[in-house]
């Protein structure tokens, strides 16, 4: 199984949390009701798998590894747009950044890049779940293999910018990831999230 930062995880109800202080309630209750988990940035400890539980409480957010026999589905953000997930997905309020997700679609199209929702609306649209609020921003994550010229990044994030929801880009190099928006100021060092930790690099693209 090969696995991203990002990527859903849909996970049986006995498995054991790993390598992790103890347990709150949240944890328990929250996995319970929604048996779904996200892959960390963080390094894989033997075989087992760095994951992260979401509670309803944006403070809620609880670390830990998993064994990968306990996973039952592997969701990439991008598989999430390969099938157009969100179009399935019915809600009686409008949410501002599901609602976005066609639009985005069509502007990360014309810049020929690969992408895929995170946060909360990734979450939801995965797990079927109703966590996204009309608040909400839409976190997404762009995949390049090659650093994007400045110029590219900056008209990316001009266009995002003209939507009404706030959207929030990190590229996944393969080095880690980058925020889109200090990556266009074009001013170095920025910061680069690694499986190791945060690093200030002036180059991405090297190590």
């Amino acid at each position: 199984m090969v696995i991203k930062p990002h990527d859903l995880l849909r996970i049986r109800n006995t498995t054991e949390l790993k390598i992790c202080p103890a347990v709150p309630y949240w944890v328990t209750k929250s996995l319970k009701s929604i048996p779904f988990v996200v892959v960390r940035r963080a390094p894989i400890i033997e075989g087992k798998i760095p994951i992260g539980v979401r509670g309803k409480q944006r403070n809620q957010r609880f670390g830990a590894y998993i064994a990968q026999e306990d996973v039952i589905e592997h969701i990439s953000p991008n598989q999430i747009v390969f099938k157009r997930k969100w179009m399935r997905k019915v809600r009686n309020d409008p949410m501002p950044a599901l609602q976005a997700l066609d639009r985005v679609n069509g502007i990360l199209k014309s810049f020929k890049l690969l992408w895929g929702p995170t946060g909360s609306v990734g979450f939801e649209i995965a797990s079927d779940s109703n966590i996204v609020t009309k608040s909400s921003d839409l976190d997404i994550i762009v995949y390049s293999e090659d650093v994007l010229p400045i110029e590219k990044a900056k008209n990316l994030m001009f266009k995002l910018s003209q939507l009404s929801v706030v959207v929030d880009v990190q590229i996944e190099t393969p080095n880690g990831a980058i925020s889109l928006m200090e990556y266009a100021r074009n001013e170095f060092p920025i910061l680069l999230r690694t499986k190791e930790g945060p690093k200030l690099v002036n180059d991405p693209s090297l190590l």
